[in-house]
Order: C-alpha cells, then structure tokens, then sequence
C-alpha cells in the first residue's frame, strides 16, 4: 500500500484560514470539542496576551498519497521551557481531550473497510512524517489523549513513547442510552425529584440558544467559581484570570462551529446554578459547573444540571458524554466507566533526550514519595 505523504505549514493562522484548512479535509473534519477552529482561535487570543508566555500556533498539515487535500491535521504550539524548545498541542490546562484533526471519509475507510494490517502501515507513516516534520523542537509533549476522537481511533493513542497520563469518566454510547432506562440508579431518581421540587419553587431550565445566552450563563459561571474560591480562601492566581479569559472569548463567539454549549437552572433573575459543555459531532464534554446561594444547596442544583446535561446529551443524538478530567466521587454516580488516557513525550533532539530524562527523575521521585513506608523526611 503506498505511503506516499506530504506536509505543509500553516503559521499564526487567522480564523478564516482555520476554517478554510478544516474545510479541506475530505468528507469534513473529525476533532475533539478542543481543536475546533472556535476552540483554537481563542486559545490563540488569549495565550497571546498571557504573561511569560511567548509562543507560536501553526497547524501541520499531512497529506497522503501526494493528495492536494490533507488527509490530517495537528495543531501545534512551540514554546521554551527553560532551556527546550518544546511543540505540543495548544492546551494551557484547558483542553480535556487533545488529538489530530481527521480527515472523516479517508479515517473512517481505513479503520471501518480495511485491514488492521493497512491501518497499522498507515499510522506508522504518518507517525514517522510527524516525527521528523517538527523543526528546531527538542521535544513534543502532549497531554490528555484518548484511544478514539468522535468513535474513530485516535493515532496518537498507545504508540511508543507513551505513558499514563490518570483517567477520565466516559458515558459510552450504550450506556448514555441506559441513563434513560435506569430509573433505579439513585442519583438519577434524585436528582429527579429535586428538579421537580426546584420547580414548584418556580425555578427554570434555561439552555442557551444565542450568543448573548452563553456570554451570561458563563460570566455567571466565572463569578460563581470566583467567589467560591474566595470563601475557600484560595488566591485568584494568574491560572484563572488565564482561564476566565479564555471561556468569556469563546463563549463570546458567534461561529456556528463554536463547540461551547451552556445551560442554567434560573429563578425569577437569579441563576443558581450553571453548566458549560464542549460539543462537536457525537460528543459531549462537561467543563464548568457552579452553584450559587446556599438557600439552594439543598435541592442540589449543580447534579440535577448534571443529570440534565447527560439527558440532552442522549435526547439530542450525542453518542458520548464525558465529565471532564478529574475524579469526582459524583461522577461514577451517573454511570460513567472509566477511560484511560496517556501522554505522549517524544526527544526530537539531543537536548529532548535530557527532557525525557528529567521526566522520569521527576515521576520516580514522586513514586517513591508516593509509595515509600511512613514517608521521607
């Protein structure tokens, strides 16, 4: 089978370029919620402005068989860290799922009609492109992948130079189908019942429908989180004026691909409650969820949006629905299974090499602190 592959740059691209690139893809574009032109562009905005941060996006674009259209497509961010150059996909802590963009009719042809065998030869090559295709980088590093993107096998999933990277919790779509069918799994039922007290009370289901919709559910979001963190006596560290920054420009967003969805349950003009979702394709993402006064704890107002998050998610065709990463007791109250994700660290030079070997100072330190009897003092 030929092999036969192409590459090209695109740097500091604009939306418009963004869009035209994803649009090349034949059959259209298969991505994370997180590497959608949207979702990119204001990462762009934003870590442009970020303090000590001083960067380039560029998308690498593979295209097989000497093809004019890109059969896949990886954004990309180089930056220093201390002495390495260091390329991985735009993330700043805020990307869940991190992968390649897909060409959908040449992914779904090759994971779906052809032999595991020709899959391999494929991925291999294109691994192989990727690997010497990144100039003047010491290292490629990327966190939060996933074994598939929108139900198609993820290439950068469990390849050499993989490590664990925790787990996250995953509505499949089987079980997100049961959600509706499991009446006797106690979180659903109460969650049930207090969204129908919470509406005795007068309070409403509110999902956001325009751009505006979004800009108030998220800026109440943020407040909410805001003023969370102050009761808790935590500081309101340059990581979350980063991140609220974010959130408010791609909420702010009127792209008809943008991924960020919100709803909130509401009483007269009081939000007490909100949730924001990434959506692309089949898939569903939780992110954000805040809680106001505390008149309202009771009713529990931040799982009964939970609960209504997974069944729009159901109503609405989605085949999957993840909670985020981190392991909340609550969310293996839903159902959820959990789903591994690895990180990807490849040297690319000879400084790269030092890279990887302070990583794996760092992991065993952290092990042996971890695991070591009565700890080290």
């Amino acid at each position: 089978m030929s092999t036969d592959i192409k590459t090209d740059w695109l740097h500091n691209p604009s939306p418009s370029d963004l869009n035209e690139l994803w649009n090349r893809l034949p059959g259209g574009p298969v991505s994370t919620s997180f590497q959608t032109p949207p979702f990119l562009s204001a990462m762009q905005d934003v870590s442009s402005c970020r303090n000590n941060f001083c960067g380039q996006f560029s998308v690498l674009s593979i295209s097989l068989f000497g093809s004019a259209s890109p059969t896949l497509l990886l954004p990309l961010t180089t930056f220093s860290k201390g002495p390495f150059q260091v390329a991985s996909i735009p993330d700043f802590g805020l990307s869940d799922q991190n992968g390649p963009v897909l060409s959908r009719d040449f992914f779904v042809e090759l994971s779906e009609r052809k032999s595991a065998e020709d899959y391999n030869v494929q991925r291999t090559a294109i691994l192989s492109t990727l690997r010497s295709s990144i100039p003047n980088v010491d290292v490629l590093d990327i966190h939060n992948i996933h074994p598939q993107i929108d139900g198609l096998p993820n290439p950068l999933f469990d390849v050499a130079g993989s490590t664990p990277d925790g787990t996250t919790n995953f509505l499949e779509d089987a079980n997100l189908q049961n959600t509706k069918l499991e009446p006797v799994r106690s979180v659903y039922k109460e969650t049930t019942t207090k969204f129908r007290k919470l509406r005795e009370r007068g309070v409403e289901l509110v999902l956001a429908e325009t751009t505006e919709d979004c800009i108030s559910i998220c800026n109440t979001i943020l407040q909410q989180r805001l003023e969370k963190l102050k009761s808790l006596s935590h500081e309101t560290e340059d990581t979350h004026e980063f991140q609220d920054a974010f959130y408010r420009r791609l909420a702010s967003s009127d792209a008809s691909d943008n991924p960020f969805k919100a709803m909130a349950l509401r009483f007269e003009q009081e939000i007490i409650a909100a949730v924001a979702l990434m959506a692309t394709g089949k898939s569903i993402t939780g992110v954000l969820v805040s809680m106001g006064g505390d008149k309202w704890h009771r009713f529990s107002p931040g799982m009964v949006l939970v609960a209504k998050s997974i069944e729009s998610a159901r109503e609405n065709g989605y085949r999957s629905f993840c909670f985020g990463i981190g392991n909340q007791t609550y969310k293996k109250r839903f159902g959820g299974a959990e789903l591994n994700r690895q990180r990807l660290v490849w040297s690319l030079s000879l400084k790269g090499k030092a890279y990887l070997a302070g990583i794996r100072t760092k992991k065993m330190s952290g092990d042996l602190l971890r695991y070591w009897p009565g700890g080290i003092s």
